[in-house]
């Protein structure tokens, strides 16, 4: 969605955007777009991203198992004709399709790479993450934002770290641009943890709201292979999603109670249980934590 929106070739093809939990910092150049498809040739047996006569005879077999992270995230290509720059340079110079546009996050997106298995992470383990990460020159003010306790589990630290690093801050500052280039934009943080999770992923992991806004949790967990039956409530929040989602697909329009993203207020509706009744916002989702990062990284 966010690639349609950025690519004038797809300007007057459609009226409506709904973009979820897109990662708009994870964006290839063209020629690291070629080496990487050079190296997945080579694990085939081809002689590179141009042959293709060798790789569509490659079995569907070998092709996915060939086919692995991080490589297997496939981020946007900037290849100068469906994307003619990087993101948030179009977003900043105002160069995007002008239709009301819903981009969002889940508050734990990366929850869903920790579904294996395993014990607490302490917090030797969860500093020596952080350092490696960041480096001695950042890992000390990295702890002073995402603090790590003694004695407890410092899971939620990772995944917070992880999920503003890739998720939610590059998100905002997208979405920062495009309210300044007076886009129509409405924005959202979807938090709640499914009563029947159709991945065994701690909190509002990635993806765990796409069952909500199609309102078909029964449908999803009997495909998952999940035997619990979900809370009212939660089926009640997927029809109240459904219906807000439908509204604005076929409208262009929001409810009230869901304040448009302005440059000014930067309201993030607040999706959980709560959301069956009222809409309720809240601003500066995340500032603080991203004016840190986005120091650090370079996002700014």
């Amino acid at each position: 969605v966010a690639l349609h929106y950025f690519s004038q070739g797809s300007a007057g093809l459609f009226h409506r955007g709904i973009a979820e939990s897109p990662s708009l910092n994870q964006i290839h150049t063209l020629e690291q777009a070629l080496e990487i498809g050079s190296a997945f040739a080579a694990k085939l047996k081809c002689s590179g991203h141009a042959d293709l006569k060798c790789l569509r005879s490659v079995d569907a077999a070998a092709l996915s198992k060939a086919f692995e992270l991080p490589d297997a995230m496939m981020p946007i290509t900037v290849d100068g004709d469906i994307l003619s720059a990087h993101i948030w340079k179009l977003a900043a110079d105002g160069h995007f399709n002008r239709v009301p546009l819903i981009i969002g996050n889940n508050v734990d997106e990366t929850g869903i790479a920790f579904m294996s298995p395993q014990g607490a992470i302490s917090a030797a383990h969860a500093q020596c993450v952080i350092k490696k990460a960041f480096g001695d020159a950042f890992s000390r003010r990295i702890m002073d934002i995402y603090p790590v306790q003694e004695g407890a589990d410092n899971l939620q630290v990772l995944i917070d770290i992880s999920s503003d690093m890739i998720y939610h801050c590059p998100n905002s500052h997208v979405l920062g641009s495009l309210a300044k280039a007076q886009a129509d934009l409405w924005s959202y943080s979807f938090k709640r943890h499914p009563s029947c999770p159709n991945f065994p992923a701690p909190g509002a992991y990635h993806m765990a709201e796409v069952m909500y806004v199609f309102d078909n949790l029964l449908d999803i967990l009997a495909a998952s292979n999940v035997s619990c039956t979900p809370a009212e409530d939660d089926l009640a929040l997927a029809s109240r999603l459904s219906s807000l989602w439908v509204e604005f697909a076929r409208d262009g329009t929001m409810e009230l109670g869901w304040p448009r993203f302005t440059q000014s207020d930067g309201m993030v509706l607040k999706i959980d249980l709560s959301t069956v009744e009222h809409l309720n916002a809240e601003a500066g989702y995340r500032e603080g934590q991203c004016n840190v990062l986005n120091t650090m990284i370079g996002n700014d």
